[in-house]
Formats: C-alpha cells, structure tokens, sequence
C-alpha cells in the first residue's frame, strides 16, 4: 500500500536513532573494558538499572507463583499453565503495543508500564497474605501481569536501541541478558528462603519493590525528544500493514522471529512450569531446592553473558544462533535423565549458557537489521511467537501428567533438535546471516 508507505515515512523518520548526546563519560573506565563497553553511556546504565530490577521481580514472581500454585492445587498440570497463561496477552496486545511503541515516548511507556506492574504486585500480595487466593485469581493475575509485559519488553529493546552505537549493540543486549542471569542467580533462592520464613504474601513484597525501582530507574531516561503523533483506527491499521510487508519480504528477520517460537514451546514450559514439581518430586526438596535450580541456570546465563560481552564481534549471527539452540536441546535432554539434585546443578550451568547465547544472539540480530523506525513494530509483532509457549505448557503438563515430567521432558529436548534442523535447512537467509558491524 502505497498510503501506508507515505504514512510510515511522515511518522517515522523523527523517531529515535542512537542519541549520543550527554551519554559519554569519557574518562569512565567502561571504555577501557570491552566485557562492559555499553556501560560509558549513561543512559544506557539507566534502562540496565531498569531492567534488572524488572526481571529481578519477574524471577521473584516465577517462584512465589509456581509455588503457590503447587501447593494449592498438587498438579504438575496447573503449575506450568499457571506460568503458561502469562504469554497470551502478547498475542492480543503485542501488535498494537508497537504502533505506540514507534510513535510515543518510550521512556515514558517503559515508566508508566513499571509503576502499573508494581501495583498488581502489591495487590496480589495482599490476597496472598490474607489466604483468599484460588487457581483461577492466580491464572487472573498471570494474565495481568503478561499484559504489561507484552508492552514493557519490546518497549526496552527498543529503547536499548535508543541508548548505544549500532556496532555496540551485541554488547548492549549482553549486558541486558546479564542483567537477565544475574539476577536469575540470587533472586530466586532469596525468594525461596523468604517463603520458608515469612510465607509467599509477604514474599511478594520483594517483586513489588524491584518494580518500583524500575520505574524510578525508567523515569530519570533522558533520550533526545521526538514529536508524537496521534493515533487512530485507520493510522494504526496503515501503521500495522507497514510493517508486516517489512518482515514479509525481508526473510532474515522472519527467521529470527520464528525462532524465537522453539524455546518457548519447548525449553521454557520446563524451565519456568515444571522445575516446582522437579524441586518437590524429583529432588525431594521444597522451596530452597526450587530456588537453588532456577539459580544454577542464572549462574549458566551469567558465564554465558559475561563471554558474549568479552568478545569483540560476531559477525555469524545466524549459525550462532542455530548452535545456542542444539546447545538448548541437549542440556534439556541430559536435565531429564538427572535424579540426582548436584548433578542437575552441574547440567543446568552450560545449559544455561546456551539459553543466553539464544536470546543475546537472536534479539541483536534482529535489533541490528530492522531500522529504528520500525522497531517497535517489529519487535512487538515477534511477541505473538509467545502463542507457543500456552500451547507448549499444555502439552508438558499433560505430557506430565501422563508420562512423569522427567519423560515429558525428554520428549520437548527432541522436538526442539528437530525444529532447529528443519530451520537451519528451510531458512537460509536467517541460518547464514552474517553481520560487519
């Protein structure tokens, strides 16, 4: 459509590329350090100092939520759908988040969108607290909570994009997913202990106040300003159109969004849904034990994303990406077919590093490709590849039902080996991607 190409081009082209002004500290020993080379710009610190404290509560959720869940209903099935229900939101929100991602200020949407998740929080605390919580307020709040973050995730990429060089982003989005394992390191066992002392309502009061920090973090973001435009029904269905011809015809970035669909309806329903049951009945443990597992994956993530930052280019993005995917795979396999709790620590590390490489690698690419115009759009469009994850938990939570976890398990490391052939085989353009940025 040639009115929505003129549309796009009117709307877009003051949109934020990398805005270098008042962000080097030029005597900051961030340059020096290549592992932390994004950091010299400050407002890069800034969405960092955002989105570790966003995914430090996201973890913390994971845990009080999967417990909670677990110990209310003693069903493997209801534990994963509990976490499953929050990718759904992005399916219908995802889309028409972009289009205010690409035309409002993304500061303000990264702010308004933490301090609305802290108030969730604090509200499902209080029912939690009071004991007038049941599977269904819990799959409410999953599906809340999932709404603001199909708005909070392309909005921070985005942003990131906003905040650093091209040539700097793999480092910028290994920082990013550092902040991702780091946290996913301490927070879960910390977690884990609070519930053991002070139950999982007033746990919940540790999310609420990352969240809040978050969006403290968010509010002090000083990107170059840009003019908005307003936003209607016929806009936003011209706005939409852009950008589907844009991934339609430019096969790199399909690929890399189709990806994304293999982790999270494989790995992740296990990852995330069913490590509770693995705590309790493969491992014998409670909360602590929970905490311990989910925190040997953020060990694996943070040796992971401290060795994509350290190295100075990848420039075969694609094949990159295939082998963190196979390298996925694998760590599930071996995962299923440990019962021994130090031997499930000692897989979950490397398994973790392929985990980070996967979404480092796979975000960058695609950050790297699509013009900044259009990121929002983009970006939030790849999120309806989150329709695999309710689909995955579903099947693993009636694979577990069924069959145990640890074979439901198994049977998920070897449909994701087998998507990762056919899309290294059917997807040229996005399994050989190369870069010289």
């Amino acid at each position: 459509m040639p009115e929505a190409q003129d549309r796009s081009q009117k709307h877009t082209t003051h949109l934020n590329k990398f805005d270098g002004s008042n962000t080097v500290n030029n005597s900051s020993i961030y340059r020096r350090i290549r592992a932390l080379n994004s950091f010299q710009y400050i407002n890069f610190r800034l969405v960092w100092l955002a989105h570790s404290c966003h995914v430090a509560a996201m973890w913390s959720v994971s845990v009080i939520l999967g417990w909670v869940t677990f110990d209310i209903t003693g069903s493997p099935f209801f534990t994963a759908i509990s976490i499953g229900v929050g990718a759904i939101p992005p399916i219908i929100f995802g889309p028409i988040a972009g289009i205010f991602i690409d035309a409002w200020n993304r500061k303000q949407i990264l702010a308004v969108t933490c301090i609305f998740q802290c108030f969730t929080t604090l509200i499902f605390s209080y029912f939690v607290w009071v004991e007038m919580i049941n599977i269904w307020s819990i799959l409410t709040f999953s599906i809340i909570n999932g709404i603001w973050d199909s708005i909070y995730f392309p909005t921070m990429n985005a942003t990131v994009s906003n905040t650093v060089p091209r040539k700097t982003l793999v480092n910028a989005f290994s920082l990013i997913h550092l902040a991702d394992s780091f946290t996913r390191l301490f927070v879960p066992i910390v977690t884990g202990l609070l519930i053991s002392l002070v139950g999982p309502g007033p746990s919940a009061l540790l999310p609420a106040s990352f969240l809040f920090i978050s969006f403290l973090a968010s509010s002090k973001i000083s990107l170059r300003s840009k003019k908005s435009h307003p936003i209607n029904i016929r806009s936003a269905y011209l706005d939409m159109v852009v950008a589907i011809k844009y991934i339609g015809s430019n096969r790199a970035v399909l690929g890399f969004i189709l990806v994304v669909f293999a982790p999270l309806f494989f790995v992740t329903p296990v990852n995330i849904g069913l490590m509770p049951v693995y705590a309790s009945e493969v491992f014998g443990g409670g909360p602590k034990t929970l905490g311990i597992l989910v925190s040997a994956l953020g060990t694996g993530m943070t040796i992971g994303t401290v060795i994509l930052a350290s190295l100075r280019d990848i420039r075969r993005l694609g094949i990159s990406t295939i082998a963190s995917m196979l390298g996925m795979a694998m760590g599930l396999l071996v995962f299923s077919r440990t019962s021994n709790l130090i031997y499930g620590i000692i897989v979950l590390i490397p398994y973790g590093v392929s985990m980070t490489a996967f979404w480092t690698l796979s975000g960058s690419a695609l950050q790297i490709i699509v013009p900044d115009k259009l990121r929002g759009r983009v970006t939030s469009m790849s999120m309806l590849t989150h329709t695999s994850l309710p689909m995955g938990t579903v099947l693993v939570g009636i694979l577990s039902e069924q069959t145990g976890i640890q074979t439901a398990s198994a049977v998920s490391s070897i449909g994701m080996i087998l998507f990762t052939l056919i899309t290294f085989v059917s997807i040229p353009k996005m399994s050989r991607f190369t870069t010289n940025t």
